[in-house]
């Protein structure tokens, strides 16, 4: 792994050095992390996820800010080297998904799979949400106070929501419109993509997502679960990849910031 930026907020890893060469290229945004022992641990995920992907870059917020510690948008513009026209995917889990969707506003992202991931964690917005307190009550400043205004119209979101009550607090708040995937999967709690790694279905279902064929009939075979769509859903996700093909720009550019 190399080193490519490390502060106190913010660590970003990446799998290969840079190449012309590199075509594909992932993004993992960590998650929350776990407690263990007394101490939190925080590790890039989803390794096997970027098997498909020349390159892939672990991007991790060490504060569990949701983006707010960072600037977002200046991360992005530094990480040109790795990205600057490559096709460019993004992956997270809770936090992670939070931020693997708010990239998509200062970068041109084929497709963002987000599990579970908080629509917003500002208590006056969700004043329902009490999880994740410790870290939430260190926030000073809200850079991104939620998602509302982050959906671009050409990125392919996929979003899988658990089915628990804490879990409907964000997933009720999203939008809905036609390049939005967003399943909720039953049973299924915040622990989500943990179970399906576990059940050997999680790669699966992202390989899917990249690819453009998963709709609902395909996740609940391969989830195991039952899927209530919130969101898309009444086009397969072929269909779905081929209309936002035709209004992708034909040349991969490379806008360091990208407005809605």
């Amino acid at each position: 792994m190399i080193r490519v930026e490390r502060n106190e907020d913010l660590r970003v890893l990446a799998r290969e050095r840079p190449d012309p060469a590199q075509k594909r290229i992932l993004l993992s945004f960590t998650g929350i992390g776990n407690r263990m022992g007394g101490m939190d641990v925080q590790s890039p995920e989803f390794f096997s996820a970027g098997n498909a992907f020349d390159n892939i870059l672990f991007i991790s917020d060490l504060k569990r800010s949701w983006g707010n510690n960072f600037d977002l948008a200046a991360l992005c513009a530094r990480l040109a080297p790795y990205l600057e026209g490559r096709e460019i995917y993004a992956l997270g889990n809770s936090m992670g998904g939070f931020l693997a969707i708010a990239s998509t506003c200062h970068l041109p992202v084929t497709a963002v799979a987000a599990f579970v991931p908080q629509f917003s964690v500002v208590p006056e917005l969700v004043p329902e949400e009490t999880r994740w307190q410790d870290y939430i009550s260190g926030i000073s400043e809200w850079r991104i106070p939620s998602l509302e205004g982050r959906f671009n119209a050409t990125t392919r979101y996929y979003v899988f929501s658990g089915s628990t009550a804490e879990e409907g607090i964000h997933a009720s708040r999203f939008p809905v419109q036609p390049n939005l995937f967003h399943a909720r999967l039953r049973p299924a709690t915040h622990g989500l993509a943990r179970a399906l790694k576990d059940e050997g279905t999680l790669r699966d279902v992202i390989s899917a997502v990249w690819e453009g064929r998963l709709d609902a009939q395909g996740l609940a075979k391969l989830s195991g679960r039952k899927v209530e769509m919130l969101s898309g859903g009444e086009e397969s996700g072929g269909a779905m990849l081929d209309r936002l093909k035709r209004l992708m720009p034909r040349s991969p550019g490379f806008p360091l910031s990208r407005k809605n």
